[in-house]
């Protein structure tokens, strides 16, 4: 793990733990770890999601990934 992301989820422990709480009972963050769990478009909506509400706590510049072209892409930090 990149150590400013660390450093900043470590700073904002309850933050996190309280956002993947959350994240768990989205209906599509739900959908994506009941059903196919391999495949492509729910493996994108997991790390879609929780990227999304990560960047939310901890406001580093990162996008989330997305599916471009049938291919899961992160442009990075």
């Amino acid at each position: 793990m990149e150590p400013r992301i660390r450093e900043a989820m470590l700073q904002n422990r309850q933050k996190i733990i309280e956002a993947y709480s959350g994240v768990l009972k989205t209906p599509e963050f739900a959908e994506s770890i009941e059903s196919d769990t391999a495949g492509l478009p729910h493996t994108e909506a997991r790390l879609r999601i929780w990227g999304e509400a990560l960047h939310g706590i901890i406001g580093l510049p990162a996008k989330p990934p997305k599916m471009i072209d049938g291919r899961i892409s992160f442009a990075g930090f």
